[in-house]
């Protein structure tokens, strides 16, 4: 039985891993570890205004955060890809630093709440393996 949580939302996990509770694990293992390396590195590309490797690192989030079925941080996620595709492609935004700044530390909170979450479900999962 799924639990419920306040940020996750697992249907889209449990679709990709079609019930296997093996896949199921793998997935929440990634998504326990990949992200959080990945944020740490963007804020690195934030402070040295690599904007290209920071749309690079924010567009590979966008295939695994929908994993977690929390909108706000796919959302954010996305809305942060955009802003720096916009910038990249010779469009700068009215304060561009200052808006991916907010947006980055954003996506960093969003994921910290769904963390304990995610954590949860890896460990009701690998429990069940």
């Amino acid at each position: 039985m799924e639990k419920n949580y306040s940020f996750i939302d697992l249907g889209y996990l449990e679709l990709m891993s079609d019930g296997d509770a093996q896949m199921k694990s793998i997935l929440l293992e990634l998504l326990l570890k990949e992200p959080e390396e990945q944020l740490k590195q963007m804020q690195e590309y934030l402070t040295a205004k690599n904007w290209e490797a920071l749309q690079f690192a924010a567009h590979k989030l966008k295939t695994s955060f929908p994993y977690t079925g929390y909108t706000s941080l796919i959302d954010r996620n996305v809305a942060l890809d955009a802003i720096l595709k916009s910038k990249l492609n010779g469009q700068t935004p009215d304060n561009f630093e200052e808006e991916v700044t907010t947006m980055l530390s954003d996506v960093n909170k969003y994921y910290a709440e769904a963390l304990p979450e995610l954590k949860d479900a890896y460990d009701n999962t690998v429990n069940t393996v």
